[in-house]
């Protein structure tokens, strides 16, 4: 196919429908493979004209894998990050001091996990967030939350893979690109898991 031909539908793709089709293969690879823990972060990456482009990433860890489960494109309040890009889950949701906000974490509580929010000294009111951090004692904390770093592993992984600064100047090509490379990831996850289930299956 002609590069002029990729560049024009690349141009097309809304960011909406980027993050449904990762959100979907996420939501199938979670059928495949048990975790034990989630991890909300985010990160930018440079397009060619060194304009940055966030995106967040809901990070399943299993004891074997590590992948995206969901993603949102953009800058947003925590709040507002949280009640699009959470789906529903379990267990420890581990998350930096950015995430310690009343509606995100209110939103972590909702869809069913224990959130694990590295708190903001400034930060104190709400209930959901005083209940949050009555979970675990402080010494119980630290040693959960040093788990995010194996969350954030996913991230390492993509600009390992594709680097961090892609020859695009056009933001809506920009997510095009990182959403191509986010779902070659989960692709590759899932053909593993799907060939593994396959073989057993026939045993």
């Amino acid at each position: 196919m002609d590069h002029s031909v990729i560049h024009y539908w690349e141009k097309k793709l809304d960011k909406e429908f980027i993050e449904t089709m990762i959100g979907e293969i996420g939501r199938k690879i979670e059928e495949l493979v048990d975790y034990r823990f989630s991890v909300l972060d985010s990160t930018k990456f440079t397009s060619w004209n060194i304009n940055l482009t966030e995106f967040h990433l809901l990070i399943r860890v299993g004891e074997k894998t590590v992948y995206p489960s969901n993603i949102l494109f953009g800058s947003e309040s925590p709040g507002r990050v949280s009640k699009k890009i959470l789906v529903s889950g379990r267990g420890e949701l581990l998350a930096d001091s950015w995430y310690d906000d009343r509606r995100a974490i209110r939103e972590m509580f909702k869809q069913g996990y224990k959130p694990v929010v590295k708190p903001n000294k400034k930060r104190f009111r709400g209930r959901y967030r005083k209940r949050a951090r009555l979970l675990y004692n402080p010494l119980e904390f630290k040693q959960r939350y040093r788990k995010r770093s194996i969350g954030e592993s996913v991230f390492g992984s993509l600009t390992n893979w594709f680097g961090d600064r892609l020859k695009v100047s056009r933001e809506e090509v920009m997510r095009v690109r990182i959403g191509s490379r986010i779902i070659g990831y989960l692709a590759k996850i899932y053909i593993r898991y799907s060939f593994l289930l396959l073989v057993f299956k026939n045993f």
